[in-house]
């Protein structure tokens, strides 16, 4: 039986994905203080900015913008590998079916 790791996939999708919209933004120059700078970095880097302010702010003196983005990235992996998780199970169930007819 070929065992097919959709939690691992939904994780590195939604990952890369976010990784690819940050980059891009950044480096384009369309993030240089336009009307979607503001908005779209903070939704990417929420979690993060969240986990600092339960910090207190203070993770390691200098390194608070590697942790936001280190802890944003995990945690929109863990959220990319609920949502593979539950496509496994949903098309895993749908498979039965099928095959039982």
């Amino acid at each position: 039986m070929k065992q097919k790791r959709y939690w691992l996939r939904g994780g590195g999708i939604l990952l890369a994905g976010l990784v690819i919209l940050y980059l891009g933004l950044n480096l384009s120059g369309i993030s240089d203080g336009g009307l979607w700078d503001l908005p779209i970095s903070m939704f990417i880097l929420l979690p993060g900015i969240i986990a600092m302010g339960f910090l207190g702010g203070h993770f390691i003196d200098g390194f608070e913008g590697y942790a936001i983005f280190i802890i944003s990235a995990v945690v929109y992996f863990l959220i990319g590998a609920f949502i593979g998780w539950i496509y496994g199970i949903i098309k895993s169930r749908s498979a039965g079916i099928n095959s039982q007819k």
